[in-house]
This record gives structure tokens, sequence and C-alpha cells, in this order.
């Protein structure tokens, strides 16, 4: 698996990487966040903290956002 921009990986395998170019900043205006889960107790917990994430974001930084999940039979986010 692989994430990847017109500039390069963002990450590969599930290994993120922290890079000046890939860092959230005060100008940023786009954002991938990412929670996982490996069983149901974990996607059921994960699944209450992107609500809650997504909730704080917008009562804190006043901007809207979009949750995806993927899994085994739904594998591909294509973002435009």
């Amino acid at each position: 698996m692989i994430y990847f921009d017109g500039h390069g990986a963002v990450c590969r395998c599930l290994n993120w990487r922290e890079a000046q170019r890939t860092m959230l900043t005060q100008e940023t205006k786009d954002a991938i966040l990412v929670i996982e889960a490996i069983n149901e107790e974990q996607a059921s917990r994960a699944r209450e903290a992107m609500l809650e994430l997504h909730t704080k974001i917008g009562k804190y930084f006043g901007v809207s956002g979009k949750i995806s999940h993927l899994t085994t039979t739904n594998p591909i986010l294509e973002i435009d």
C-alpha cells in the first residue's frame, strides 16, 4: 500500500513519513487524518473517534471534512 501525491510518497505500508513537506502548519488547507483498526472492537472505537474528531475540527477550526472508510471490500479512495 502506498499513498503518494505529485511530489512523491507520503506513506508506504502504513509507515508514515514525517517530513516538512507533509506536516501540518498554519497554512495547511488540505489534510488527511487516518485512524486505523484491525478488528471490530477497534473499528467501533475508531468510528466514535472519527465522529468526535470531525465535530471538534468543525468547532475549533471552523472547517468541515468528509469521513471515509477503507476496508477489504472498499479498498480505494480517490481524492481530488
